[in-house]
């Protein structure tokens, strides 16, 4: 009630007596605090579910999967096709000598990988360094796919916490049913981003395991395989094995959440 209603029910109390008019002047202010709070208590209810807001955790967890999806690059070649990472091209390298090195490609043909090796064998003459520049792109790979796990597992956490409430919410009927498909379309967004990050990441992997392969065929030195460097190789492409196996963890942990 108006306080100028109040006013003129009060400046009216002449008719009524005194101590009615004093009663129902309370009753009225009453009732009128009674409804205020209780428009004020539905508007800050604990339990109602907020909007959807996108997380910094959210945010870089796209922010991986984008860095994983990036194709290799060489300085001599480029972008390397990364859409088709770790599959083949369809169709045999025509020219090898094209990239300036003579490589044997066996069974792999005209793959991703022996692209990727013919372009690192250009940039560089020694095979040693054609090592060492694929375990720099795996350390590349390698540290996206750390800062992508950990991103994954903040939105999992916080994916989980949040379906918690919308389902509760729901089964007390704070919100409807296509509020509910609504948040968990939000939740399986972000598990369709895990995913294409861990797709991504063992794209990669495939390369780099058929590149090194190529690398060990096509050399010259009977004993690269024992070089440190290809050691170190080695311990890289393990780590970035190993981080694919946590993300796949996490998708399916998220994926029965949802």
């Amino acid at each position: 009630m108006k306080t100028v209603g109040l006013k003129k029910l009060a400046d009216s109390g002449s008719r009524w007596h005194p101590l009615a008019g004093s009663r129902h002047l309370a009753l009225c202010i009453l009732t009128a605090v009674v409804l205020a709070l209780a428009g004020c208590a539905s508007t800050t209810d604990p339990d109602a579910i907020s909007p959807y807001q996108e997380t910094a955790a959210k945010r870089d967890l796209v922010d991986g999967a984008i860095n994983l999806n990036e194709p290799l690059v060489t300085e001599s070649e480029g972008t390397l096709m990364g859409g088709l990472l770790g599959g083949l091209l369809g169709s045999a390298v025509d020219d090898n000598s094209s990239y300036g090195v003579s490589i044997h490609l066996g069974a792999l043909g005209g793959s991703l990988a022996g692209r990727y090796v013919a372009a690192k064998q250009k940039e560089f003459s020694e095979e040693v360094e054609v090592v060492e520049a694929i375990t720099r792109d795996v350390q590349g790979k390698n540290e996206h796919a750390t800062r992508t796990v950990k991103a994954m597992e903040v939105v999992i956490a916080e994916d989980r916490v949040r379906l918690d409430q919308i389902r509760k919410a729901r089964a007390d009927g704070k919100i409807s049913e296509n509020r509910l498909t609504e948040e968990v379309a939000f939740a399986e967004r972000d598990l369709e981003t895990m995913r294409q990050a861990r797709d991504a990441a063992e794209g990669h992997l495939k390369t780099f395991v058929a590149a090194r392969s190529l690398v060990l065929e096509d050399s010259k030195a009977d004993d690269l395989e024992q070089k440190p460097e290809v050691a170190s190789l080695d311990v890289e492409i393990e780590a970035l094995r190993a981080r694919i196996r946590t993300m796949n963890d996490l998708v399916d942990e998220l994926s029965g959440a949802t």
